[in-house]
């Protein structure tokens, strides 16, 4: 899925609801997930991710920053529980705008993801939608701000992020 430029995160390793953990299940849960995704991918983890079931309480915030973790937000997909690919469409299809996040998981339940996820690219491609990984957003605010703070960017990384934000890419 990496290799095919799916942005792939951690989601805490047993979906608990995390504002009704302690600060050690919260770190325990979050180590658990790190080991798991470096051990299926190869790959350091990501360090942003959504609390499952939204649920969380300002000191996980806290807790988040500890480890240098960003929170996301997005629309849920419910994709979690199974629909049909087509259903999954249908309910995405009205809120796709510029700017849309929208999660999907990669699951035994979620089996028709992959075929929405495709009907979706169809649609989105002749409207012109920039369609980017998580992962390269963040990239571009990080750019944008140390354009505006004065600081240098590598020039390589500068031309990626202008064709990004110009939707080009």
């Amino acid at each position: 899925m990496l290799a095919r430029g799916h942005e792939l995160t951690t989601h805490t390793y047993h979906h608990r609801r995390m504002a009704d953990v302690t600060k050690a299940v919260f770190f325990e849960e979050l180590k658990l997930a790190e080991l798991a995704y470096q051990e299926a991918t190869g790959r350091p983890v990501p360090t942003f991710m959504r609390f499952p079931y939204a649920s969380y309480r300002e000191e996980n915030l806290e807790w988040l920053r500890e480890w240098n973790y960003l929170v996301v937000e997005g629309e849920d997909t419910v994709d979690w529980s199974g629909p049909p690919s087509a259903q999954l469409v249908e309910r995405v299809k009205p809120k796709l705008v510029n700017g849309s996040i929208f999660m999907f998981h990669a699951n035994e339940i979620a089996k028709e993801t992959p075929q929405a996820l495709n009907s979706l690219y169809t649609i989105l491609t002749p409207k012109v939608l920039p369609w980017f990984p998580y992962l390269n957003c963040f990239m571009l605010m990080a750019y944008q701000q140390a354009n505006v703070a004065g600081k240098s960017v590598s020039n390589r990384l500068s031309k990626v992020l202008s064709i990004m934000s110009s939707g080009r890419a």
